[in-house]
């Protein structure tokens, strides 16, 4: 800037003047630039009262479920509607983020796959970590995503989550492969169980009940 400047004393009122213009012009808006800018954070105000709203949805089906033993059909039907509000403010959320917004898109997701989870839709669910997996690859996704597979019956693609997830944090193996065990163990394929759950224990040694 000083070398482009750089004048005699006579030209000092001159840069003086062109300065001023320019500083005029930098404070000039541009109107259709300012509309977009407003309209981003409209959507973003919007994704956030939906998401806020999902959670708090998410957080009174989870209050809701008794510690131990299963729930009466009133505090289920209490939890499917607390879930499918959920359901819905993550959908509408998701509609509200801007295409480049992947990391918000990813965790939208995410969520939106533990509400199908407590709705018991497992095919849904799995889909809902897979593309959140696509925009930002996580390993927690995939250990969710593996689980929600597995108990919709799809045990091969179930597989295949858990080296992507151990791949992002080796931590994870124990549990992915745990999962799975437990799954197909409640399914009553004990013999497609020992599998997992050896990758389980040769993970986590120290893991009893795996």
């Amino acid at each position: 800037f000083e070398d482009h400047y750089h004048v005699d004393d006579t030209q000092e009122n001159n840069y003086s003047i062109n300065f001023k213009d320019v500083v005029a012009k930098q404070k000039m808006v541009d109107p259709a630039a300012e509309k977009a800018k407003e309209e981003e954070q409209k959507k973003f105000e919007g994704l956030k009262a939906h998401f806020q709203a999902g959670i708090a949805a998410m957080n009174d089906a989870k209050a809701a479920k008794p510690a131990s033993g299963t729930p009466d059909q009133a505090t289920k039907d209490k939890m499917t509607t607390d879930y499918q509000t959920a359901v819905t403010e993550f959908t509408a959320a998701e509609q509200a983020a801007t295409p480049k917004d992947t990391k918000n898109h990813s965790l939208v997701w995410a969520q939106l796959g533990s509400a199908n989870e407590g709705l018991g839709k497992y095919d849904d669910a799995a889909t809902d970590f897979d593309k959140a997996n696509a925009l930002v690859p996580t390993a927690s996704y995939y250990v969710a995503e593996g689980t929600d597979l597995a108990k919709a019956g799809k045990f091969d693609d179930a597989n295949a989550t858990c080296p992507k997830a151990i791949a992002l944090d080796p931590a994870s193996g124990g549990t992915c492969w745990k999962n799975l065990g437990i799954v197909l163990n409640n399914a009553g394929k004990m013999k497609e169980a020992i599998v997992p759950l050896q990758k389980a224990t040769d993970a986590e040694p120290k893991d009893a009940q795996a």
